[in-house]
């Protein structure tokens, strides 16, 4: 995302129609190019001369799905787009003033206590090991760029039109049609941070006075369970609980890490928690996607 001025510019991938942007009250520019493409993303750095970016683009979901063996080939590509990225940005004739890159919790690895910014990382699956090796990246190449980079370090996002891929809305789809779903490892324990509390983050961000440390977590610094998540979905949905089955007990892992720099340095604490939260996207979901049964989407709050 590119910010000129009061105007928003986004760039998607060209197989991106940019769908989930409609309905705005502001909507933004689209460019439609691959960000590989370091000519064609520089001449459209170059027509937009952002003030400020927030870089949102990796290629870590197939990393993060088929484990450490996938992990060379992925930290390869996403250290080489970010780097693509900065020295385009940094080359333009009026550079922005800052720029953001969404790194994730999952650097940290598994933890007993909410995780904070100055704990040393020690990531457990490719995914965290891609991300980290950006961050570090990030860290070591901003001391010679004529801007600020900062990592917001992105909670264990959901929100509305999420890719079924992802458990969240895979678990509401199977319990609104009716499905049978399996937990497999039901007391895993994550820090659900909705995708409006992530938004209005990277907002602050933009704003964030001199002294903000360039890595800042966007988390709620609370654990939830995925039987527990499993629960609030089978509950909100009125899904027959027989439907649900969930893995044997077993060593949980443990992600979740504290936001309170955030907060310090940005005024910025996440206002949704899992039960609201997890309530509303399956009314929201109900809404969007079988408007027939809207009137049964009359939850409490």
């Amino acid at each position: 995302m590119l910010e000129q001025g009061r105007d928003v510019h986004v760039i998607l991938r060209p197989c991106n129609t940019g769908w989930r942007l409609n309905g705005l009250c502001r909507p933004p520019t689209l460019h439609h190019l691959d960000i590989a493409d370091a000519a064609a993303l520089e001449q459209c750095l170059r027509s937009v001369a952002p003030a400020q970016i927030i870089h949102l683009a990796t290629n870590t979901a197939g990393s993060a799905r088929h484990g450490a063996s996938g992990r060379a080939d992925a930290d390869g590509q996403d250290v080489a787009l970010l780097a693509a990225l900065l020295g385009i940005a940094a080359a333009l004739p009026a550079p922005p003033r800052t720029f953001i890159r969404s790194g994730s919790i999952a650097e940290y690895g598994p933890v007993v206590d909410p995780a904070g910014e100055d704990m040393p990382p020690h990531p457990t699956t490719a995914y965290g090991c891609v991300m980290l090796e950006c961050t570090r990246y990030a860290q070591r190449i901003a001391p010679r760029l004529p801007f600020t980079v900062r990592t917001a370090r992105l909670g264990h996002t959901y929100g509305l039109l999420q890719p079924t891929s992802f458990l969240i809305p895979a678990l509401i789809n199977a319990c609104l049609m009716g499905d049978p779903f399996h937990v497999s490892r039901p007391d895993d324990t994550r820090d659900l941070t909705h995708i409006d509390d992530i938004v209005s983050g990277l907002c602050a961000l933009l704003d964030a006075p001199d002294d903000t440390p360039d890595i800042l977590n966007l988390s709620r610094g609370e654990g939830v369970s995925m039987r527990m998540v499993a629960g609030i979905i089978a509950d909100a949905t009125g899904c027959p609980a027989g439907l649900l089955s969930f893995g044997p007990r077993h060593d949980p892992s443990l992600q979740c890490a504290s936001p309170s720099l955030a907060t310090m340095h940005l005024g910025w604490t996440p206002r949704i928690d899992a039960v609201y939260g997890l309530a509303a996207l399956v009314r929201q979901t109900i809404t969007t996607t079988m408007p027939s049964r809207a009137p049964c989407a009359t939850l409490a709050s």
